[in-house]
């Protein structure tokens, strides 16, 4: 097993030493029951831990300051042999915070760092990820549901563009309006018969409508629909060389 900069957190803390600095050095480590996780956080009203371990759920891991003297800590059982990402979250997400004392990070892709620790096979803890070949289940399992339903709004948004029709005839050069309105577009609304208490919105916009219309009363009256249509429509035997060569 490797670990990763670790020279770096020495480094970063001899600095401090000797440039006289203030800041509490609060950093991860092994007690009886886990990892303890502190930041100092004076002015928050609420402090949460979240990161890999527990899906980065806001709210799961509640931080403490039971003496009130603005250093928060909370300690996580964690699997060990394992590296995790980890930020503070501050007064509900006003702030999400990279722990101020870890100098390991990775980019989060939010513009920002997470702060990333690990914990060694015999239980330790050290800064920075960890490699081995360890492979571990998912901690999906491990995690407990929050217990809140989640409301989602589901909307189909049908459109086609705007195809050309052969302006003599008013016939479509394209099948896609009648083919996708048959194999997609009515099974989609059809199937709520199957799942009665389950509600959508479906916007069809101006542009498919039109060209349904369009379709649908060239089929009733006999007129144009569109190529593909009509040669479907058309006896095998009248079929000249160029419907041939079109098929």
């Amino acid at each position: 097993m490797m670990i990763t900069k670790t020279t770096t957190f020495f480094a970063v803390a001899t600095a401090a030493l000797l440039l006289g600095a203030s800041s509490v050095w609060a950093l991860p480590e092994a007690v009886d029951g886990g990892v303890r996780f502190t930041v100092e956080a004076p002015d928050a009203s609420s402090v949460h831990l979240a990161g890999e371990f527990n899906a980065w759920d806001p709210e799961a891991t509640p931080m403490s300051d039971e003496d009130g003297d603005g250093v928060w800590e909370v300690v996580v059982d964690l699997q060990t042999g394992r590296s995790y990402q980890y930020k503070f979250v501050i007064d509900g997400g006003a702030e999400w915070r990279p722990d101020p004392d870890n100098p390991e990070r990775v980019d989060d892709n939010y513009g920002g760092y997470n702060t990333v620790m690990a914990v060694t096979m015999d239980g330790g803890v050290v800064l920075g990820s960890i490699e081995g070949p360890e492979s571990f289940e998912p901690v999906v399992d491990e995690l407990k549901p929050v217990g809140r339903p989640l409301s989602i709004a589901v909307v189909w948004h049908q459109h086609q563009p705007k195809y050309l029709k052969n302006l003599e005839t008013g016939e479509y050069h394209e099948p896609w309006v009648r083919l996708h309105a048959i194999k997609d577009y009515y099974d989609m609304a059809a199937i709520l018969k199957d799942y009665p208490d389950i509600h959508f919105t479906i916007n069809l916009t101006p542009v498919l409508l039109t060209q349904l219309k369009d379709v649908i009363e060239g089929y009733d009256t006999g007129g144009a629909t569109d190529r593909y249509l009509r040669m479907t429509l058309k006896d095998a035997a009248d079929l000249d060389l160029d419907d041939k060569v079109f098929l």
